[in-house]
């Protein structure tokens, strides 16, 4: 009896905490597209005030800077709510292997500063060393960006074959159900640690084309410093909207788990193996398919 007075609240919040998440899932499903296609327009209008912007700082306009702080981090939001590798692995990781806010945070914080600093030591070492055509430069990004997307599907594959490795050899450690277990309390082993680091550079190896796009405008009108600046504060924009993404899916995770908490026994101590299973093929397919797209990787709307 009293066991059952204290899973009573806990048992509100788990459905207090569906409600939510389907109602905010239903939310997005309906009208995500719509927002997707005014997120492009505002991206437009954006891209243009940032150009005419550079113009005013050229001229040295008192209002030109503070606005220009607040279109790049706005142009940061808007450019990662658009299709990317960089969410749907964030989301696909979060949602299979054991992690926590603390960490995920840490994943989109750092991926998207990386993008950022790796596009302007990308553009700035073709224009400094090389002097590099727009068409040689862009070339030369969408190189790396192949690069990352072997990143993406080595990390898949690495995965899939830690999991598998717990798969077959549950039944002989012992210790390794216990292992899980803290990994799942939010403990970091040395080999969640190298995880996170390679998602973290898998995500970050792909320079963002928006600072790609800034840095050469700016390098046009002779304020390629200004352009640096406008790409940090896009990565913090972009970081944004990643986050958010990350907590949402960790949310949604959370409420699986609580009601999975029910399940038998040996179902159980295999699901967090086959999670992480999953995760991995998932990653590895979205990393090949990324390197056989024939894609374009600098869109019109940029």
């Amino acid at each position: 009896m009293n066991c059952d007075t204290k899973n009573e609240p806990n048992s509100i919040v788990l459905r207090l905490m569906t409600v939510i998440v389907i109602f905010l899932t239903y939310i997005l499903w309906h009208y995500w597209p719509e927002l997707l296609l005014q997120a492009i327009h505002w991206q437009r209008d954006l891209n243009s005030q940032l150009s005419d912007l550079l113009y005013d700082i050229q001229e040295n306009k008192s209002h030109a800077w503070s606005t220009f702080i607040v279109v790049s981090f706005g142009y940061g939001i808007l450019h990662s709510m658009g299709p990317g590798h960089g969410k749907v692995i964030v989301a696909t990781y979060l949602m299979t292997q054991p992690s926590n806010a603390k960490s995920s945070l840490y994943i989109t914080v750092l991926s998207s500063i990386l993008q950022a600093v790796v596009a302007i030591a990308l553009v700035t070492t073709l224009l400094a060393v090389f002097q590099s055509s727009m068409r040689e430069i862009h070339s030369h990004a969408e190189v790396v960006m192949k690069l990352s997307y072997f990143c993406v599907a080595l990390l898949g594959f690495t995965l899939c074959y830690k999991a598998l490795r717990k798969l077959v050899f549950v039944k002989r450690e012992k210790g390794l159900q216990q292992q899980a277990s803290n990994t799942q309390n939010g403990s970091c082993t040395d080999s969640s640690y190298r995880e996170k680091a390679a998602i973290i550079l898998a995500i970050g190896l792909r320079p963002c084309t928006g600072a790609i796009m800034i840095l050469l405008f700016a390098n046009m009108v002779g304020l390629y410093w200004v352009g640096i600046v406008s790409a940090l504060i896009m990565a913090i924009g972009t970081c944004i909207t990643t986050s958010c993404i990350a907590l949402m899916t960790l949310s949604g995770k959370k409420v699986v788990l609580g009601y999975m908490k029910h399940s038998t026994k040996p179902v159980r101590s295999n699901l967090p193996q086959v999670f992480k299973l999953v995760g991995g093929i998932l990653v590895a397919a979205f990393g090949i398919l990324l390197m056989q797209s024939t894609a374009p990787a600098f869109s019109s709307v940029i």
